[in-house]
């Protein structure tokens, strides 16, 4: 196991990989690498999730880009599914401006708000780790960050 202080420096652009040494949800995973990302906006590539020859193999980049033209948002991949595959997801609901309004995780087909599910890819913003601490763990122990 690695432990790393708070005065470890990596250089600006680098790659990092980290295990997650418990499996108990995405945000235990971000919360693990806090003290690496310090308070900087930060991209998840989860690798569960990948794209060859298709139309969303380019989609970070197009995150990205969207990132750049505001970079205070949180951008999450997003693809277009048969909605009776919902319930392998997380699924999302889209407001006006492009706003998340509601997230779930594989819902039931009658219970899924939309057709556009989560593909693995995320920008956040640093002050998540605030919302992390504060979150606690769903009924399978997932999302815990004590």
């Amino acid at each position: 196991m690695l432990f790393l202080s708070k005065d470890c420096l990596i250089e600006p652009g680098s790659i990092v990989f980290l295990r997650q040494q418990m499996p108990l949800g995405l945000g235990h995973a971000g919360w693990c690498a806090r003290n690496i990302i310090g308070n900087e906006p930060f991209a998840v590539i989860l690798a569960d999730d990948m794209f060859i020859k298709d139309q969303r193999s380019c989609i970070l980049t197009r995150m990205i880009q969207y990132f750049q033209y505001d970079i205070n948002a949180n951008v999450i991949g997003i693809s277009k599914i048969e909605i009776s595959e919902s319930k392998k997801y997380g699924i999302v609901k889209i407001g006006d401006g492009d706003i998340v309004e509601d997230m779930v995780e594989k819902p039931e087909v009658s219970d899924a708000s939309s057709d556009l599910s989560i593909v693995g890819r995320y920008i956040l913003q640093p002050d998540i780790f605030y919302y992390l601490k504060n979150t606690e763990a769903d009924k399978g122990g997932g999302n815990t960050v004590n």
